[in-house]
């Protein structure tokens, strides 16, 4: 995982707490671009995975849409993989897509999914445990 690109400069504007491990695997995964913006983190983590808000810029200085990064051990990642291809894709209208496949760094012993956020700005986003506890539901 060592390059001789320069590293991704990761913007921390919330102070979102990044142990070396995840530091390290955000610089790997997100080496195309310039920099990253971490916006939030989403909470859960019933399975040690951390849920990151990002905003990818370009070395052009465009930025993508925001996206969410699901971060954890191999196994946990590629569990829920696995369940969004045969339970979520092509069934669930109006699910939040998954980007791309998950990348994995077995050296870290960890893996990333990307889920990518479109009408970014028009909704708030909540944990499926935060939403069943609203009062409305």
């Amino acid at each position: 995982m060592v390059s001789d690109a320069e590293p991704v400069l990761l913007e921390n504007p919330h102070h979102l707490y990044l142990d070396s491990r995840l530091r390290q695997l955000l610089q790997a995964y997100c080496a195309a671009y310039k920099r990253i913006i971490l916006q939030a983190e989403h909470g859960g983590g019933y399975s040690g995975s951390r849920i990151l808000e990002v905003r990818p810029i370009r070395a052009d200085g465009l930025a993508e849409l925001p996206a969410i990064l699901k971060i954890g051990p191999i196994n946990v990642i590629e569990r829920e993989w696995q369940a969004y291809k045969s339970q979520v894709q092509f069934r669930l209208p109006n699910a939040v897509p998954v980007a791309e496949a998950p990348r994995f760094f077995p050296e870290l012993k960890w893996g990333v999914l990307r889920y990518q956020l479109a009408g970014y700005g028009t909704y708030t986003l909540i944990g499926l445990s935060d939403y069943w506890r609203r009062p409305e539901v």
